[in-house]
């Protein structure tokens, strides 16, 4: 079981019809794993914030909403947006979920004209879809891919199931290069590009170096999941890297423009603030040559 992809479905499951409706996030996650992590984040608070201790309810409320949420749910706000523009200009599609986890999304975009593809590690996948089964949600349409993605495998077998009459494709990529080298990034984007056409666009955020302290957590967490992060880059860097392999860079927003668009709303009407890293951007590029 992947913890970081399990406190991902928490979150989304905390704040299912607050921030966003999302119907299947929830269940997925049983009730004794929701309680279990529930207490387990409550009962460290000590960790997170030394000078707070006012019961469970009040302290699993702040580490959700300034520790595990502000990444998360920036990550799903801005890639609902991003998927909705692309559907306007493409009636078809594919759709990519790289380290896809507990992701949702491809349960309301699967169809015939919309192909979804998730791609994760094998013991990841077959998990995902005994939640699945077990919730007796219907995922039919959707390809489940499980490799590893740093070696090549990923590409066959979806260049096996890839429709190539579906002329572009839309790619997630939130959440994952973090626990990349910049060697493995540049490796595994050169790889992709062999199966995305010209139009396709990419999604992605990644760390800087201008962190805050709260984002520095998330590092802890990680690491204690043995899923540590590796790279930090610029915002010169990254689309550095993008341009070089044929892409243009649409959006790339930091915190205060993500607070200002994506949580401005929710904060205005809540006395329990969400606010995105500093040190996390949101990008948007698409493929032009």
């Amino acid at each position: 079981m992947n913890i970081t992809a399990l406190t991902c479905l928490f979150v989304r499951s905390y704040y299912d019809g607050f921030i966003y409706q999302d119907d299947n996030s929830r269940k997925l996650l049983s009730d004794e794993e929701y309680d279990n992590i529930t207490n387990s984040f409550a009962s460290n608070i000590s960790f997170f914030n030394p000078k707070l201790n006012k019961g469970k309810n009040e302290n699993i409320k702040w580490i959700v909403n300034n520790i595990l949420a502000p990444s998360i749910i920036t990550r799903d706000i801005f890639l609902k947006e991003k998927i909705a523009k692309f559907s306007l200009l493409h009636d078809k599609f594919n759709y990519f979920v790289f380290a896809s986890g507990y992701d949702v999304s491809s349960l309301k975009l699967a169809s015939e004209k919309v192909k979804c593809f998730e791609i994760d590690l094998k013991n990841v996948i077959e998990d995902k879809l005994n939640r699945l089964n077990k919730a007796s949600i219907d995922h039919h349409l959707i390809n489940y891919i499980a490799c590893d993605l740093k070696d090549n495998s990923f590409l066959k077998i979806i260049k096996e199931n890839i429709n190539y009459n579906l002329n572009v494709s839309f790619v997630s990529l939130l959440g994952f290069i973090y626990y990349l080298s910049k060697e493995e990034f540049i490796y595994f984007l050169k790889k992709l590009i062999t199966i995305i056409t010209i139009n396709s666009e990419i999604v992605f955020d990644y760390p800087s170096y201008e962190e805050s302290e709260t984002f520095k957590y998330n590092e802890s967490l990680a690491l204690n999941a043995n899923s540590q992060m590796k790279v930090k880059y610029t915002s010169d860097e990254i689309n550095k890297i993008f341009i070089d392999n044929g892409f243009m860079a649409i959006e790339n927003i930091n915190n205060d423009i993500a607070n200002e668009k994506y949580l401005k709303k929710y904060n205005e009407n809540n006395a329990d603030k969400i606010y995105a890293f500093k040190g996390v951007n949101y990008c948007l590029v698409r493929k032009i040559k």
